[in-house]
């Protein structure tokens, strides 16, 4: 036999609380409580609100982040017009597909997270060393293809991962994927490609979920750096390309886990300060709405 339960009396502030809530989500319990009492007078405590959060369909999720400049459906439209028909010739042998994009690394300690019995330090080297790598990566395959410099990532290394890459066509059409910027789009680089029968596909600017090669970068970093200690700047420079060239042979479950051929394109987001009402993707939509039902 179920028992009544009582309900919240800040149940009756419902739609206030949650037009205060919805522009500027409440970080910890304590602050929607502090929240809750200027608006209501009521004073609750932390797991008191938190309970009627949760009541309400809310959740502790974490905040993404979305380029501030970007145009919502100018990448969609190159996801599906552009990029998934090439995608889908190489999955059948027909087209060879590069992903190329570059990364600066800085000397500097990158901390991570360890099962240890107390906490740990990592020591930061000093100076500010920059190693720049510039890659390539296939589709769908993960062989990375790398090219280092200390310099400036400049239009010249760009056709140097050009030529590296020309080997390697199979003597089928290829097509290499770059980010919108100015050393890729110059003269020069559009030169080196034409004469190398590449074609070159330049996504849409504050894209970086389209390019693969993007989410190589934090898996170096998380696998290679994370926690680790480099005493000088050729000890930094060797754990990373150390990582990049293990990778493909030691890490191939979550390399296959992490480079899938699916691009996540913000259709429409929810952003903070703002009184828009939109969602982030199709199924957060679908689900949004099922838990408003829910608390309804």
């Amino acid at each position: 036999m179920p028992f009544p339960q009582r309900q919240s009396q800040l149940a009756d502030y419902r739609a206030s609380l949650e037009a205060a809530f919805r522009p500027c989500p409440p970080a910890t319990g304590a602050e929607a409580g502090a929240r809750s009492e200027a608006l209501t007078g009521l004073k609750r405590g932390p797991t008191q609100v938190r309970q009627f959060l949760q009541s309400l369909g809310r959740k502790l999720r974490k905040v993404g982040h979305i380029p501030a400049q970007a145009e919502v459906p100018v990448p969609e439209a190159c996801k599906t017009a552009q990029l998934e028909p090439r995608l889908a010739e190489a999955k059948a042998a027909q087209r060879v597909v590069f992903f190329m994009a570059a990364a600066p690394f800085v000397l500097a300690p990158f901390w991570g997270l360890g099962w240890c019995f107390e906490r740990l330090f990592v020591k930061a080297p000093t100076g500010r060393q920059r190693l720049k790598v510039r890659a390539a990566l296939p589709a769908p395959t993960r062989t990375l293809f790398p090219v280092t410099t200390l310099t400036s990532l400049t239009s010249e290394t760009v056709c140097e991962v050009l030529r590296l890459l020309a080997g390697v066509q199979g003597g089928v059409p290829s097509t290499r994927v770059l980010a919108h910027a100015r050393s890729h789009r110059c003269a020069l680089v559009q030169s080196v490609a034409q004469s190398l029968g590449s074609e070159l596909l330049f996504l849409p600017a504050y894209s970086p979920t389209l390019n693969l090669s993007e989410r190589v970068w934090q898996f170096v970093k998380k696998r290679g750096l994370s926690s680790k200690y480099s005493p000088d700047p050729r000890c930094f420079q060797q754990a990373i390309l150390a990582c990049i060239e293990q990778a493909p042979d030691k890490d191939q479950q979550e390399l296959a886990s992490l480079l899938t051929l699916k691009f996540h394109t913000f259709k429409a987001v929810r952003v903070i300060g703002e009184a828009s009402t939109v969602c982030l993707f199709p199924v957060a939509k679908k689900a949004q709405e099922k838990v408003s039902s829910k608390a309804a």
